[in-house]
């Protein structure tokens, strides 16, 4: 069951007041939402034929978001934005396979801003560029110097995992973990030993742009991360567009990452993208995770994809790309799908796709085919099917299907169902059945309010 219940005021000058003075537009949000699944899952028979003890379980999970954009505070009018978010969950009955309680803060921070200046304190995240995706407590400052350039600087204490504190994840492939008896006896992680910092410097136009970042992440005091990144785009014409990104691991001296890719509409009907990717994933990982040693191969990979909207019912979209790994034989895949929409009103959608992988190690043709109709304006059903064909058997098997369905009620209102079910057969499950019944309630009330 899914309960969400949202509240949004957002502040508006009126006639008088822009008259006057400049607009004063503010924003407050909040956002509740709370979610029960009651299932039970079974595979008959489990891994090697093993005796599987299935169990009902009911997780309940609680999020909340709250945001405040352009508060009047005494440091001027528009300064200030706040945002909060944390989530929280329970898993029933006592016992199950799964932390219970369970929670986290997602981000709490303050923001103030004054012309081209803002800084930032709190945990919030940093994205994009040489940090990738980070989650610390600390401080973020960002400027613009007109003409298109800005700066932006980071730093503070890197949001652990929740899990962080664990032995089995501390001592991860260590002796230790085997004869541990009392995980009170390991030493505290310190907080200061987990640390990042980066900054970055762009400038864009109308027509494009670039920018430069470096991000450094240390984990326990050793170092995590050392990146360089630059990425730039370039919109030449209305109709294409050209991006290049790329991640340097000074500590290693390679590139974990690079892109490039063109985006061009040659005729109206049709879409191509080209992409070239360069990758070695070992480089993405932390240099002190112990999954690190276990190196992956790098690659590069090359190829287009395409979507021709043939009529107002029919469109047809394809891809092909070849793949070249170090020390093995080269690999590819491709794809071809066809969605066609039976009537006027769009009621009845259907979708028809093929897929062919080729890898090192094995490979796979791949059908998909699915059906969806609106059966009433507030009832909608649809029907999938997957079928897999490996090149090389997997644990004897050679073949894997999927088929799924779902039934939708929506009708006018905040009330609505959703009832959900799957049949799968594969080289891990003989069979692997699942349903799932979901009710919801999404309640949201937004107003508007003059400001004087």
């Amino acid at each position: 069951m899914l309960v969400a219940a949202g509240v949004t005021v957002a502040g508006v000058p009126d006639a008088h007041a822009a008259s006057t003075d400049a607009a004063d537009d503010h924003s407050i949000t909040v956002h509740s939402e709370t979610r029960a699944d009651l299932f039970r899952r079974a595979p008959l028979p489990g891994p090697e034929g093993a005796i599987v003890e299935t169990q009902t379980l009911l997780p309940i999970r609680e999020t909340l978001l709250l945001r405040a954009l352009d508060l009047d505070t005494p440091v001027g009018r528009d300064s200030v934005d706040l945002e909060l978010s944390a989530w929280g969950a329970v898993v029933a009955p006592a016992g199950a396979p799964a932390q219970s309680p369970d929670g986290d803060v997602q981000t709490a921070y303050v923001r103030l801003h004054r012309g081209p200046v803002s800084l930032r304190l709190g945990r919030q995240v940093v994205a994009g560029g040489a940090a990738r995706y980070a989650r610390f407590d600390g401080a973020m400052v960002d400027a613009a110097f007109g003409a298109g350039f800005d700066v932006g600087a980071y730093g503070g204490l890197t949001a652990l995992p929740r899990w962080d504190e664990r032995p089995a994840y501390y001592n991860l492939g260590a002796s230790s973990d085997v004869a541990l008896r009392n995980p009170s006896a390991l030493p505290p992680s310190g907080r200061s030993g987990y640390a990042l910092g980066g900054a970055r410097f762009g400038w864009s136009n109308a027509k494009g742009g670039a920018q430069v970042s470096f991000h450094e992440q240390h984990d326990a005091g050793a170092l995590d991360h050392r990146s360089l990144g630059a990425d730039a785009q370039l919109r030449p014409v209305e109709r294409l567009a050209l991006f290049a990104d790329a991640i340097l691991e000074l500590d290693a001296r390679r590139l974990s990452d690079a892109r490039g890719w063109i985006d061009a509409t040659p005729f109206e009907p049709l879409d191509v993208s080209f992409e070239y990717r360069h990758t070695e994933p070992s480089l993405l990982l932390s240099r002190t995770s112990v999954l690190s040693v276990f190196s992956t191969s790098a690659y590069d990979e090359t190829g287009v994809f395409a979507k021709l909207t043939a009529t107002r019912r029919v469109a047809v979209d394809a891809s092909g790309f070849a793949q070249i790994y170090d020390g093995s034989r080269p690999g590819g895949r491709g794809d071809v799908a066809v969605t066609f929409v039976a009537d006027r009103a769009r009621r009845t959608l259907l979708r028809l796709s093929y897929a062919r992988l080729v890898a090192p190690e094995n490979g796979y043709h791949s059908s998909r085919a699915s059906v969806s109709e609106r059966l009433l304006p507030p009832l909608t059903l649809t029907v999938e099917s997957y079928l897999y064909w490996y090149d090389h058997a997997v644990r004897g098997y050679r073949t894997s299907s999927v088929f799924a369905g779902t039934l939708g009620f929506r009708p006018r209102g905040p009330f609505g169902a959703l009832l959900a079910s799957s049949l799968a057969e594969s080289p891990y499950a003989r069979l692997d059945a699942q349903a799932m019944l979901q009710l919801s309630c999404d309640l949201d009330f937004s107003g508007r309010r003059r400001s004087e």
